[in-house]
């Protein structure tokens, strides 16, 4: 199981395949149009028109990558959790991106402004 992911105007896409061409084409036609994209060296990339490459124009991704792998176990290297399905990481990755705030914007989502209400409403009956 792979798990690809793109950042698009600070909105995070991500599509759960294998590594190759028909994974990542699923994703490429989920985002917007984008005049530039930056990528690593992998060799599926190389379909992109103005594809930049170099590890200095992907680190909002791999931290992006570090995060989720602090917050959901099944996601950590050599860990005990065990993933399951593809399903299961799709539901646990969209779960992640609705309650924590969105991670590469100064705003959360409005699912996350209202389950931060619920529970500042909850902190302050109990």
């Amino acid at each position: 199981m792979w798990i690809w992911n793109a950042l698009a105007n600070g909105f995070l896409f991500f599509a759960i395949g294998n590594r190759g061409y028909e994974t990542f084409n699923f994703l490429q036609n989920s985002l917007p149009r984008s005049e530039v994209y930056y990528t690593d060296a992998y060799n599926v990339y190389q379909v992109l028109d103005n594809h930049v490459v170099g590890k200095e124009y992907t680190y909002t991704v791999e931290s992006y990558n570090s995060y989720c792998r602090a917050h959901l176990a099944r996601l950590a290297r050599h860990t005990r959790a065990v993933n399951g399905s593809g399903r299961m990481v799709d539901y646990n990755l969209s779960l992640l991106n609705v309650i924590y705030p969105t991670y590469f914007q100064g705003i959360g989502t409005i699912i996350f402004q209202f389950y931060s209400r619920l529970t500042h409403i909850s902190e302050m009956v109990v």
